[in-house]
């Protein structure tokens, strides 16, 4: 009988463990199961991104090949506005459509292209100022010129002397 309960005793001692290491084995196997899942999941993801952007870039180099020659004519064509629309603020003042006296009118540039002193080189007349932009094509007024127009307009325009010390 003592054998039989040594025996049992034993049995139940070797299940008791079973269990535990069981449940040991088991609680590692699923920690390094889910560390091996999380490294194969950014494995893949750093795998995609670096296809996809390979992909695209191809695409885009592609895109540049096929549209390059245009790409060219646009720039071209975009910097053949603006040299224009520069010497033709300088020449604005010998213009048909100019109606002031070019020797009245001072190039400013920016941010506004002349200012005219209409008036100036005759003594005679009165003297009134005029800010003016020239445009070509179909280029509208840049925000600081809406900004000098608006000041213009609300009558934000004054007169100071700065008088320098030698």
């Amino acid at each position: 009988m003592e054998i039989l309960l040594l025996l049992i005793g034993m049995a139940i001692g070797a299940l008791v463990v079973y269990v535990v290491l069981s449940t040991r084995i088991s609680r590692i196997a699923k920690q390094q199961f889910d560390k091996w899942r999380a490294e194969r999941e950014e494995d893949i993801k750093r795998n995609l991104d670096s296809a996809i952007r390979i992909e695209y870039e191809s695409k885009l180099r592609q895109w540049m090949s096929e549209n390059e020659e245009r790409i060219r004519q646009d720039a071209a064509q975009r910097s053949t506005y603006v040299l224009t629309g520069r010497v033709g603020e300088h020449l604005a003042p010998f213009s048909t459509k100019y109606h002031f006296n070019p020797r009245d009118t001072r190039f400013l540039g920016s941010p506004v292209d002349l200012i005219c002193f209409e008036g100036l080189t005759s003594e005679d007349a009165e003297l009134a100022i005029h800010f003016v932009e020239v445009k070509t094509g179909k280029s509208g007024l840049t925000k600081p010129e809406r900004r000098v127009r608006e000041a213009v307009e609300g009558k934000r325009v004054f007169w100071h002397v700065l008088t320098l010390e030698e």
